[in-house]
């Protein structure tokens, strides 16, 4: 489909976006967020548990260095209230703003587990890892974590705050489900019925 790669909240844009934030910091309820000092604070007073003492070396590197920040299933809906990620993009290491609507293009504030139950609840297409199709933008998971294919037997995830944003080998991880994003066009892929 011509110009399909390059049309915002399709399968492929969505999976070109994630390749893009490859290197960027895990934060933990962080949905694409410039990492500033406000931003710590708030979310080490929701998750103190998370945010721990140290943790914040890091944290403060993360600022200084103009980092965008999310969590697993925040890289999904950061791209989605941001209608594709142009902003998050250019925010990286400058101090351009990050133009975010909470809740656009009907992607629901969910965690990792909610979003899936949520695109199951809507009729997208998903199945156990071994039915997995070879279609980029799909979500991958495993209870409380969630990655995004982007081809070649790649996915892309936030892993967790020793990792950050990094690529990694499906067949590597510990997935057990793909499913269907619903706010993403996946073009003419074909699906199966769900499992």
């Amino acid at each position: 489909m011509a110009g399909y790669a390059d049309t915002p909240l399709t399968g492929a844009h969505f999976a070109a976006f994630c390749e893009k934030m490859v290197g960027q910091p895990y934060w933990y309820g962080a949905c694409c967020y410039k990492a500033t000092q406000s931003l710590l604070s708030s979310k080490s007073k929701q998750y103190p548990g998370y945010y721990t003492a140290g943790r914040m070396d890091q944290c403060q590197r993360d600022i200084a260095a103009r980092a965008v920040v999310a969590d697993c299933i925040g890289g999904a809906k950061g791209y989605a209230w941001t209608n594709g990620g142009a902003s998050i993009l250019a925010a990286i290491g400058t101090d351009a703003p990050i133009l975010s609507k909470y809740g656009a293009n009907g992607c629901p504030d969910k965690g990792a587990n909610g979003m899936f139950s949520y695109a199951k609840s809507k009729g997208m297409a998903w199945g156990t890892i071994d039915t997995l199709p070879d279609v980029i933008g799909l979500a991958l998971y495993r209870d409380g974590h969630v990655g995004y294919t982007v081809g070649g037997g790649y996915a892309v995830e936030w892993r967790g705050f020793a990792y950050g944003c990094v690529k990694t080998r499906i067949a590597e991880r510990d997935w057990t489900h793909w499913y269907q994003i619903p706010f993403l066009d996946y073009g003419n892929a074909g699906f199966d019925s769900p499992s």
